[in-house]
């Protein structure tokens, strides 16, 4: 009797997750979820936002995965999304957003804090981020810079308690 073992990367259920599907030695059909394949210099997994500031550089944010504990980062790219390499991370965190008030001035953030770059991308420093107390438990949707200081943001307009338009002129800070 020929025995055969056939191995497969096949995405379960159209959950854009990644798997095995195997034949036992039974003759039992096996799907096990595991990694998607390697792609180097690919991007990150987990992706809050993305935003280009040509048609060659573009910065993306990632978060810690339920379940895959990847890194929270943020991303460069310097080729049109071809390739994409760390420029800032962490163990574990949330970044949802990233907007650039011009090519050097740019802000990403989640969970409370905001990331600062002046350096167009090179380097992040990380600082708190003050939100009135009445619009913390509701969701914000990603701020805007207009200048380096000038940023504004709404939350989320189904929330309970409606929109609340907010507006900094410094950065973030307050």
């Amino acid at each position: 009797m020929l025995r055969v073992a056939v191995l497969a990367v096949v995405s379960l259920a159209g959950s854009g997750h990644f798997g095995e599907l195997r034949v036992t030695h039974s003759a039992f059909v096996k799907a096990q979820r595991v990694a998607p394949p390697p792609f180097p210099a690919g991007p990150a997994r987990n992706i809050g936002d993305v935003v280009f500031l040509s048609a060659r550089v573009g910065f993306l944010v990632s978060s810690t995965g339920q379940f895959d504990h990847e890194p929270a980062r943020i991303q460069r790219s310097r080729d049109g999304g071809r390739t994409w390499h760390d420029v800032w991370r962490v163990r574990r965190g949330g970044l949802s957003w990233i907007t650039f008030a011009d090519t050097r001035h740019g802000f990403a953030g989640g969970n409370g804090f905001i990331l600062r770059t002046s350096d167009g991308g090179t380097t992040w420093k990380r600082s708190p981020m003050k939100v009135p107390k009445s619009v913390q438990r509701f969701w914000l949707l990603e701020p805007h810079f207009v200048t380096p200081e000038l940023g504004l943001a709404v939350t989320d307009p189904s929330s309970f308690g409606g929109p609340v338009f907010l507006r900094t002129t410094d950065g973030g800070v307050h």
